[in-house]
């Protein structure tokens, strides 16, 4: 018997190996244009809450000053202060046209934003498991 992702030997099943970009592209091609285009959404939100956030005065009285932007919540950031900007953000977000979001939108970006961190780095994120981010939970109704 060869390795898995090998073609060296036909085992009379018909079986073709995959390349893993063939596999990326699997994977990319079964996620659809809705969801993408609500983890666009949500990935722009956060941009924008970034943007504001750090363009204000700072306040001593934070435990981290600067928001960071969506690289910036998955390098080196533990746990905690990725629930401490996610909660930040579910508390402070708000449509363009400054008015709150409804419970179940602010779970939705959270979704997204999960979806997101995943995709990108952080595949073990559980927002609405993980005890460091009960604030959220509780916020946003899960």
């Amino acid at each position: 018997m060869t390795d898995l992702f090998t073609d060296k030997e036909d085992s009379g099943r018909g079986i073709t190996t995959v390349s893993d970009k063939e596999i990326q592209a699997r994977n990319e091609a079964r996620i659809s244009q809705n969801t993408e285009r609500a983890t666009s959404r949500s990935t722009r939100v956060w941009d924008d809450w970034v943007t504001e956030r750090n363009s204000l005065p700072i306040n001593d009285s934070n435990t981290f000053v600067v928001a960071p932007n969506r690289s910036g919540i998955l390098e080196a950031l533990c746990n905690f202060e990725q629930s401490f900007w996610l909660t930040k953000f579910v508390y402070e977000v708000k449509k363009k046209e400054k008015s709150e979001y409804p419970q179940n939108s602010l779970y939705l970006l959270c979704i997204d934003l999960q979806r997101y961190l995943r995709e990108t780095g952080a595949p073990e994120l559980k927002i609405f498991l993980e005890s460091s981010f009960q604030i959220v939970s509780r916020f946003t109704g899960c």
